[in-house]
């Protein structure tokens, strides 16, 4: 493995399968199974949504307004 050529891991499963796990801003490893893959091909793979990711379904105002009712929510148990 190189990632000063290009920042990809690929893991080689015993079936002959390839899962490209690619480096994000973070730093983190992340695999994206394409139109292509099926999470069945993958069936001990656990797939993560970022939080970044998440927020980008939403709206600034949604996201700020849903920060302040979380820290209220923590605040009164």
């Amino acid at each position: 493995m190189d990632t000063s050529i290009e920042p990809i891991l690929f893991v080689h499963r015993l079936n002959g399968s390839i899962s490209k796990f690619k480096e994000q801003e973070s730093g983190l490893y992340i695999f994206k199974p394409n139109s292509n893959t099926s999470v069945n091909i993958h069936p001990h793979c656990t797939c993560v949504t970022t939080i970044e990711e998440n927020k980008e379904m939403f709206t600034k105002r949604q996201v700020c307004i849903a920060k302040l009712a979380h820290n209220l929510y923590c605040k009164i148990g």
